[in-house]
């Protein structure tokens, strides 16, 4: 069975006649009956950015490494930027912090890993949703995990998909043309409050962390608050992971008062420099 929302207020409509497929959140009255299923496979994204001048040489040189900025769009929420460094190494900036960037895929692999290795064996399969699409590594993870029958990925920056079509594909395997993903373009916390059940795991990878957002308004999805909500629609034998660059006692608090079984799993990172970072568990079966 395919994963199943109740939709009071919104409904998946098609961008355009061109983009067939592919669907977004809007706020129109859905028509009865109340459940849609959701049953998408992605075709091509066109998407018109908004650019800005790079200079002669498209790039800016930043001490001895070359930065080339490819593309910035400005969203309801800021600017987003997308740079390459030297030979392929991708960097996504967001309102001038540093997201994400493509030699720091190991943790996010793991994140998957993790999350569906504490899965009890289902029959038709698991479904997964991935908070956060990125670079797509940690949805190609989840597609390379044995059992995953569907994977959901929900993004809410157009850019970010328009990104991994046009130059990620060759990093993440072309994950978005796999025929068991299902993008959804939509914020993580208004879709995690319409959905009721069907998925078996939520791996949520939208911000650097519980205490280090890429938006102040993401802070709402590590309240208790959430984890209570996230609780409630995983099944009996679910799984939430949370990626993080930094330890935060105050989310692990909230997450063991929520969660009848917990796990903080720390990866020893090498680039750019050594350091570490977490993935919380919190798991519904005890």
């Amino acid at each position: 069975m395919y994963l199943q929302t109740t939709l009071r207020k919104q409904r998946l409509e098609r961008e355009s006649p061109d983009n067939p497929g592919f669907f977004a959140w809007n706020s129109m009255d859905l028509p009865s009956p109340p459940e849609v299923e959701y049953h998408i496979r992605i075709a091509n994204l066109r998407t018109d950015l908004c650019r800005r001048p790079m200079g002669a040489d498209g790039g800016e040189r930043e001490g001895d490494a070359m930065r080339e900025v490819l593309d910035r769009e400005l969203t309801e929420s800021g600017e987003i930027q997308l740079q390459r460094r030297g030979k392929g190494i991708f960097e996504i900036i967001w309102n001038g912090v540093f997201l994400m960037a493509s030699y720091n895929d190991r943790s996010e692999k793991i994140l998957a890993q993790r999350a569906i290795e504490n899965l009890l064996p289902k029959e038709d399969g698991f479904q997964i949703v991935v908070g956060g699409l990125g670079m797509g590594f940690t949805l190609q993870a989840v597609l390379t995990c044995p059992g995953v029958s569907r994977a959901f990925v929900v993004e809410i920056e157009r850019a970010v998909i328009d990104w991994n079509r046009r130059y990620f594909s060759d990093l993440n395997g072309g994950v978005l043309d796999d025929p068991r993903t299902v993008l959804i373009h939509a914020d993580l916390f208004d879709f995690l409050h319409q959905v009721e059940t069907g998925f078996d795991a939520l791996l949520m990878d939208v911000d650097n962390g519980p205490n280090w957002l890429a938006l102040k308004k993401n802070r709402r999805l590590y309240s208790e608050t959430t984890l209570r909500r996230i609780k409630r629609i995983l099944p009996s034998h679910g799984v939430l992971a949370v990626w993080s660059a930094q330890e935060d006692r105050g989310y692990w608090n909230k997450l063991n008062r929520v969660f009848p079984r917990t796990r903080e799993i720390r990866i020893k990172e090498t680039l750019p420099k050594e350091g570490e970072s977490l993935i919380y568990l919190g798991m519904t079966r005890s």
